[in-house]
């Protein structure tokens, strides 16, 4: 008897501490992120751009990011989504984390002002500037079998284009971890389904 009090005791500790922890994460927590940024709101200097890749579509890209240096997407169809992963370069056992991400900043949202989080709990990208703020950390990229289901055949898919950019880095299907979606405008309805809209 003493033995399942002493249990039922710890876990109603466990629970407050949890309880009063959440709440203090949630009181510093920004209740709005800023403004969209306008389309023409982030001009970048011609001098400091490093370089430029138009990649067609259904094709992916590899891109080396260093401290301090900027990656800008852009969907100059209004059309595509741009599936997202990342390895820490000295370390390729460390990746973008999509969980710790939403929970750690309590929100799927991802747009301007939030931070992309590593599987180590470190920054790994932020995002300074977002004129679509429609990205997904939830759904995911195609596959091979979604990619048949929604076109009636098979054609090249975010699956086997990460397999390919990993290979490149001496990675595998083991080592790709879950993908964050720009210009993917995905919700949730009020029973928790997933609208895409």
């Amino acid at each position: 008897m003493t033995t399942i009090q002493t249990k039922q005791e710890i876990s109603e500790t466990n629970r407050r501490r949890y309880e009063e922890l959440r709440a203090a994460g949630q009181e510093v927590t920004p209740k709005a992120l800023p403004a969209a940024t306008a389309l023409d709101g982030a001009p970048i200097a011609p001098d400091t751009v490093i370089s430029r890749e138009q990649v067609p579509a259904g094709w992916y890209a590899t891109v080396r990011l260093r401290r301090g240096e900027a990656l800008r997407i852009v969907d100059d169809t209004g059309h595509s989504s741009v599936p997202l992963i990342g390895w820490r370069e000295e370390d390729t056992s460390e990746r973008i984390n999509c969980a710790d991400t939403v929970k750690v900043q309590w929100s799927a949202a991802i747009s301007k002002g939030r931070v992309i989080l590593s599987d180590m709990g470190r920054v790994l990208l932020s995002l300074v500037e977002d004129s679509s703020g429609a990205h997904d950390l939830l759904v995911g990229g195609s596959t091979p079998a979604s990619t048949l289901a929604a076109y009636g055949a098979t054609s090249r898919n975010t699956h086997e284009n990460f397999l390919s950019a990993a290979a490149k880095i001496g990675l595998g299907l083991r080592d790709i971890p879950p993908c964050i979606t720009f210009f993917a405008p995905v919700s949730l309805d009020t029973k928790g389904r997933f609208l895409c809209n």
